[in-house]
C-alpha cells in the first residue's frame, strides 16, 4: 500500500501513547507503521506532512546480544514493500574490474582516457569533471607515484579504497550523512588485531600515501563500517558496485530470509516482505549468498561480520533436511557426514560415527567444483554427469546445485524431447532446493518460474509435433503453464519501475499473452470442428 494513502487509515488499540501532534493520551494509530499515536482524526490528517518519510511498518528495538536492529510494527502481507532507501555512499567494490570513478562504467581502454588530476581511468574526457570523482581526485592525485590506479584490465583489488575515501570526505560534503555513518558498527578493534592484508594496505595508503587529512584510527573505523555494513548493487550496466545505507543496515541477517531486496538504476534499494511477517517478528535478510555451503558462509560471519549464525538452517546438521553441504558417509551410503560437533569439528556419521575432519570435506567439495567438465554433448552424458554427483553427494548438496546449473546451460541449444525433458526436471528440483533456502517472493523464484514455463512450453509444443499430445491434452499443458507464467509475471511485478531486471517482468507478460493467444485459437478451433462434427451428424441422420 501506497504511503500516500497512509494519513487515511488509523487503527484503535487498547494500548495509550502520547498523540504525535499535541502529547495528549491517545489510542489511535497510524495504520500504516503503527508507531505514532493520535488523539483524533484531524491531527492525524495534520501530521502526515511530517510524518510521511518515517511512516514505514517498522520499528527499531536493541537488546544486548543482537544490538539495534527492526522488528515489523505490524502484521504485513507477502510482498509488501517495508523500507527504500538510497545510499548514503556508493562505488566499485572491493575487488572489480578497472570502472570510471565518474559513473562506474567498466573501462575497455586503460590508456584511452585518463583523468588529468589523478591519472585513474576514465570512460570518457567528460568524465573526470563529473560531481562524483570532483572531490576525490585532488586527494588521489597525492599519489605521485601512481601506485593506486590499475594497471591492466583484470580484476584488481586496488579500488577498494575508493569507498572508503568516499565515507571520509562525507564529512566535510554531508556533515549529517557522515554523523549517521559514525554511529554504525565498524567492529574495529577486531579487525585491528585480525590484520587482514587489504584492511592493514588500504589504511597505509590513504594516511601515509594520499595523506588524506585524517589520522589512522578514524580510517580504521571507516573502513570496518563500510565492511560491515555496504550491500553489494547492480549498477545500470551491470558494473558491480556497494553502497551504504544507514537503515537497511539496522536489519538482521538470517539463512533463511523474510525479505527481499531489489534495487533501481538510480542504486535506490527496496525492501518487501518475501513471506508474511508477524507484528514483533524481526525483518532479516541474508548477508550472504543462500547458494553458499555452511562453511564459507560460517567463515564471512566470523571474519566479515564477527559473529557465528545460529539460526534455523545453520542450526540444523541436515541444513532442513538437504544435506546442502554433507558428503555420502562411506560406511553408510544413506547417511551422511554431519557437522553435528560444529562446522570446523570432524564430520560424523549419525549412525556409525564414520568422522572426516571438514577441511577433508571442503576439499572434496571443491575438487568436484574445480574438475567440473562443461563439454558434455548428449543428453545421455549430462544425466551421467549430474547422477556420478549423487554417488558421493545429496541430490540436493551445493556440488549437485552447481552441477545442474552448469547442465542448464550446457543443454540449452539441446531441443530434443530428451534434453528438453531432463531440463523440465532439473528447474524443477532447483526451484524445490531455492525455495527452501529463500522462500516466498523473491527474484529467484520469478525468474526460475519464467524459465521453468519456458522449457515447459517446448517440451508440449514438442510433444505435440510428435504426436504425443492430443488438442484437448495440449490445451491443458498450455493452461496450467500459463498459470504458472502469471505467477512468475505477479511476483516480478514487485520488482521497481526502472530496475535493472525489469526485462524479466516484460517477458513474462509478453510470453504469458502469447500463450493466451494460443489457448483461445485452439480452443475457437476446436469449437469449430466440434460444430462441424455435429452438422456432418445431423446430414447423416437427415439422409
Amino acid at each position: 500500500m501506497s504511503c500516500l494513502r497512509w494519513h487515511n487509515r488509523s487503527r484503535m488499540t487498547g494500548e495509550e501513547g502520547a498523540c504525535g501532534v499535541c502529547g495528549t493520551a491517545a489510542k489511535l494509530r497510524c495504520g500504516g507503521c503503527s508507531n505514532v499515536h493520535y488523539c483524533c482524526r484531524d491531527h492525524q490528517r495534520k501530521h502526515w506532512a511530517l510524518h510521511r518519510e518515517e511512516c514505514r511498518p517498522i520499528k527499531q528495538v536493541e537488546n544486548p546480544q543482537e544490538g539495534r536492529y527492526l522488528v515489523a510494527s505490524r502484521d504485513l502481507a507477502a510482498g509488501q514493500l517495508v523500507l527504500n532507501e538510497s545510499p548514503v555512499v556508493c562505488g566499485p567494490t572491493g575487488t572489480c574490474i578497472p570502472l570510471c570513478l565518474g559513473c562506474h562504467s567498466a573501462i575497455t581502454d586503460l590508456e584511452s582516457c585518463r583523468c588529468p588530476g589523478c591519472f585513474w581511468p576514465m570512460c570518457s574526457p567528460e568524465c573526470h569533471q563529473k560531481d562524483l570523482h570532483v572531490k576525490e581526485c585532488g586527494i588521489l592525485a597525492q599519489d605521485v607515484k601512481q601506485i593506486g590506479p590499475p594497471t591492466s584490465l583484470d580484476v584488481t583489488p586496488r579500488y577498494d579504497m575508493i569507498l572508503v575515501l568516499r565515507c571520509l570526505l562525507l564529512r566535510e560534503a554531508n556533515p549529517t550523512s557522515w554523523n549517521r555513518l559514525m554511529t554504525m558498527e565498524s567492529h574495529v578493534d577486531a579487525r585491528r588485531e585480525q590484520q587482514e592484508p587489504y584492511h592493514m594496505a588500504g589504511v597505509r595508503f590513504l594516511t601515509e600515501v594520499l595523506k588524506c587529512g585524517f589520522d589512522a584510527d578514524t580510517v580504521h573505523r571507516v573502513r570496518g563500517i563500510m565492511i560491515t555494513n555496504c550491500i553489494n548493487i547492480r549498477g545500470p550496466k551491470g558494473e558491480h558496485l556497494r553502497g551504504i545505507y544507514p537503515n537497511i543496515a539496522l536489519l538482521n541477517h538470517s539463512c533463511l530470509p523474510n525479505l527481499t531486496i531489489r534495487s533501481d538504476v538510480n542504486n535506490v534499494l527496496y525492501i518487501r516482505t518475501a513471506v508474511a511477517i508477524k507484528k514483533g517478528d524481526p525483518l532479516v535478510f541474508s548477508y550472504t549468498p543462500p547458494e553458499e555451503p555452511l562453511w564459507e558462509r560460517q567463515f564471512d560471519f566470523r571474519n566479515v561480520y564477527f559473529f557465528s549464525c545460529k539460526c534455523r538452517r545453520c542450526g540444523d546438521p541436515t541444513e532442513l533436511g538437504t544435506h546442502y553441504s554433507s558428503p555420502r558417509c562411506p560406511k553408510c551410503p544413506d547417511k551422511f557426514l554431519e557437522p553435528r560437533d560444529g562446522v570446523d569439528a570432524p564430520w560424523k556419521c549419525p549412525e556409525c560415527e564414520e568422522k572426516r575432519e571438514s577441511q577433508d570435506i571442503r576439499d572434496e567439495a571443491e575438487r568436484h567444483i574445480k574438475d567440473m567438465d562443461e563439454r558434455y554433448s548428449s543428453t545421455s552424458e549430462v544425466e551421467s554427469f549430474l547422477t556420478g554427483i549423487t554417488r558421493t553427494f545429496h541430490d540436493s548438496h551445493y556440488v549437485w546445485v552447481t552441477a545442474a546449473q552448469a547442465s542448464l546451460r550446457m543443454l540449452k541449444n539441446d531441443t530434443s524431447l530428451a534434453a528438453l525433458k531432463l531440463q523440465q526436471e532439473i528447474w524443477r528440483r532447483l526451484m524445490g532446493i531455492y525455495q527452501l533456502f529463500e522462500p516466498g517472493l523473491t527474484r529467484r523464484r520469478g525468474v526460475s518460474l519464467f524459465q521453468l514455463s519456458m522449457v515447459e512450453t517446448r517440451v508440449a509444443q514438442t510433444q505435440r509435433a510428435e504426436g504425443e499430445l492430443t488438442t484437448p491434452a495440449y490445451v491443458a499443458a498450455l493452461t496450467r503453464i500459463l498459470r504458472q507464467l502469471e505467477y512468475a509475471a505477479k511476483i516480478l511485478e514487485l520488482e521497481p519501475s526502472n530496475s535493472t531486471e525489469s526485462h524479466w517482468k516484460a517477458r513474462a507478460g509478453e510470453k504469458a499473452a502469447a500463450i493466451s493467444e494460443a489457448i483461445a485459437i485452439l480452443q475457437q478451433n476446436s469449437d469449430s470442428q466440434q460444430e462441424d462434427a455435429e452438422d456432418v451428424g445431423r446430414l447423416h441422420k437427415e439422409n
